[in-house]
């Protein structure tokens, strides 16, 4: 039987692109970046044309620099800790349904002594504004995260409208988003955006594995901790990846908008009682939850696994935790049996028909 994934906001398999110029350069005579040798300064050269062309990919200035790191996760510890040793403030806020990466740095801030404030979303999965502008004009924080996609959700968090209102009311403040679930989808552009520092995360975007990127400004790269020998060929691959993204997009997301509407279709056909967790969620991560069925989430993914569909209840990064998703907690939701289905390359339609007949034997037959 052939398998369905529908896992993608975990992880995108490699492109032929990005694998295709990973294997040249692998193939190629490598050196160590850091020798001073021809081949090596080679190596060297080739690191420097993909530094700037991820830059120019994300809409940096001249000014900004790439920093690498072992994947979204590392990228983000990195980069926050380096924004700890600037801070103004040892205030840190960030939105209740930021990645797990986020709330462990948010403990380990805490645990130092800081202040730290979560902010508060809508029901609609969506970062409140009003309310979380107040909260930081009180506060006063020396840093704020915000990401641009939930990846549990799928929700448009309002990067740029809050970072403007941050930068007018709190002018020393430094401002991060994580973008790992964004290109796909959204153009990134760091300074539309109001960031002083961005991350990304290869393998959201049919990259390697492995690797992590941020682009910041100079006083937060400057602080940062720096790898000596660079994995020249897994950069090569996330910065081939990143170019397919944004080459791509407006294909990519016509179609996975229609794949989005079809799954739509399919349960309201088969008469399936569902509730969509969040507002306008994006394909790369649609929560649904199942008033009718009878069974809760970890339950329902592992029948699933049994008919080759693999899928998740919540973040990947959250491992094998019984606990409830605290993103829908935010945002008072049922997550006693939610499903967070992510659409991507190979998906088809025919995928999605076979996944909602399951659900329907689950709503009105019984596990058989």
């Amino acid at each position: 039987m052939n398998s369905i994934y529908l896992d993608y906001a975990a992880h995108t398999p490699i492109s032929k692109n990005a694998r295709k110029a990973m294997v040249v350069a692998l193939k190629g005579r490598t050196a160590n970046n850091q020798s001073s040798h021809t081949l090596a300064q080679n190596i060297s050269k080739q690191i420097t044309a993909d530094f700037e062309r991820v830059k120019q990919l994300v809409h940096a200035r001249a000014e900004h620099k790439v920093h690498v790191s072992g994947g979204g996760t590392e990228a983000n510890r990195n980069v926050l800790t380096a924004c700890a040793q600037i801070s103004p403030r040892k205030v840190f806020a960030y939105s209740s349904i930021e990645h797990s990466s986020i709330q462990k740095i948010a403990k380990g801030f805490l645990d130092q002594g800081w202040e730290v404030i979560e902010l508060p979303v809508k029901e609609s999965g969506v970062l409140d504004l009003e309310a979380s502008g107040a909260i930081c004009a009180a506060k006063k924080p020396g840093i704020v995260s915000l990401m641009l996609v939930n990846n549990e959700i799928g929700t448009i968090q309002p990067v740029s409208q809050f970072f403007r209102i941050l930068r007018n009311e709190i002018p020393d403040i430094i401002l991060h988003t994580d973008a790992s679930q964004a290109p796909l989808y959204l153009s990134v552009d760091i300074q539309r955006l109001g960031a002083h520092a961005l991350t990304l995360c290869s393998q959201k975007i049919y990259g390697p594995q492995g690797i992590g990127l941020a682009v910041t400004e100079s006083a937060i790269y400057e602080q940062m901790q720096h790898n000596g020998t660079l994995p020249h060929a897994l950069i090569r691959g996330c910065t081939v990846a990143l170019g397919d993204a944004s080459k791509n997009r407006n294909s990519y997301v016509e179609r996975m908008n229609n794949l989005q509407k079809y799954l739509h279709e399919q349960l309201d056909e088969q008469k399936i009682v569902f509730t969509e967790n969040g507002t306008k969620p994006l394909p790369l991560a649609i929560n649904l939850s199942f008033s009718d069925i009878q069974y809760d989430s970890e339950y329902i993914v592992s029948f699933l696994n049994t008919k080759n569909i693999y899928i998740s209840s919540k973040s990947a990064c959250l491992g094998s935790s019984t606990k409830d998703s605290y993103v829908l907690d935010s945002i008072k939701s049922e997550s006693i049996n939610s499903l967070r289905i992510s659409f991507g390359e190979n998906t088809t339609k025919k995928d999605i028909k076979i996944l909602v007949s399951h659900l329907r034997t689950l709503q009105y037959d019984g596990i058989s």
